[in-house]
């Protein structure tokens, strides 16, 4: 259903972040994670798998970091946008 799609997430290991990162991948679909809280962040990846999230320790409510995420992801996951 979500397949070749990716999701970034903010906020990514509270509650609502959590069960949408495993939601979407339940589903097919992959995430890009982002949060300030290093720890659970990697954690949450590990568990959503290797090949269906990335995950960045970021402060996203500083613009120059948004740029910095979104080209993670532009290298974490290209080849989903070209399948």
């Amino acid at each position: 259903m979500l397949e070749n799609k990716v999701v970034a997430i903010t906020g990514a290991v509270g509650k609502i972040g959590s069960a949408f990162a495993n939601s979407i991948v339940e589903n097919g679909g992959k995430v890009l994670l982002g949060d300030i809280v290093k720890e659970q962040g990697n954690k949450l990846a590990r568990n959503l798998g290797v090949d269906n999230a990335l995950f960045f320790c970021e402060d996203l409510t500083i613009p120059d970091n948004i740029d910095y995420f979104i080209n993670k992801y532009n290298m974490g996951f290209v080849r989903v946008a070209d399948e």
